[in-house]
């Protein structure tokens, strides 16, 4: 701080949305591909098929459903009727062209 007081250094502002997710990029890549939107157990068996997501959704059930409400706090995802959807102004890996989610760790 006594850097950025003195002049010698920028105050930059701390990114926006948080950490990057690949269980929420997996969540958006899935919903650009289903417009019609998906409940919270589509979601989960389609996570289920990515070993990695399987082995978090087994030991943390409620894991889905806080990376959901994040993603529907921050305005990626929308929901409705017991679904979720994309939002339209959100990026997905399915709407910016990539086609598969990478799995980092």
């Amino acid at each position: 701080m006594t850097e950025v007081a003195a002049g010698r250094a920028i105050d930059d502002e701390a990114p926006k949305g948080g950490q990057h997710s690949p269980f929420g990029e997996a969540i958006k890549a899935f919903l650009g591909k289903h417009p019609m939107g998906a409940t919270g157990g589509d979601l989960r068996l389609e996570l289920r098929k990515t070993p990695e997501f399987a082995a978090t959704i087994e030991r943390h059930k409620s894991h889905l459903y806080n990376v959901l409400g994040r993603l529907v706090a921050r305005g990626e995802l929308t929901r409705g009727g017991g679904r979720y959807f994309l939002a339209p102004n959100a990026a997905s890996g399915a709407m910016s062209g990539a086609s598969e989610v990478t799995v980092r760790h």
